[in-house]
């Protein structure tokens, strides 16, 4: 999960901006309250998962709340390939 993990984390760092100093950013942080995803980064984040992990997702996949950090997303990716 460790490479899914560094995958999405620098997804989002490119996507959002993100400095490497930033205290706040971690893979257990809701993207969506602290702003580092908005509805067009969400949408650059499904289209890099179906290109890279061939996995589809929807907006819908990330209402959840445990879904909204890096962590929850990668957990989502793994248990979608392992057809769970």
């Amino acid at each position: 999960m460790s490479q899914t993990v560094d995958a999405i984390r620098e997804f989002i760092r490119a996507q959002g901006k993100v400095a490497k100093d930033d205290d706040l950013f971690s893979d257990e942080v809701d993207l969506f309250d602290y702003g580092y995803l908005d509805s067009f980064g969400i949408v650059g984040l499904i289209e890099q998962i179906n290109e890279s992990f061939k996995v589809d997702l929807s907006d819908v996949d990330f209402y959840e709340s445990g879904q909204r950090t890096i962590k929850g997303i990668a957990d989502l990716l793994d248990s979608r390939r392992a057809g769970a």
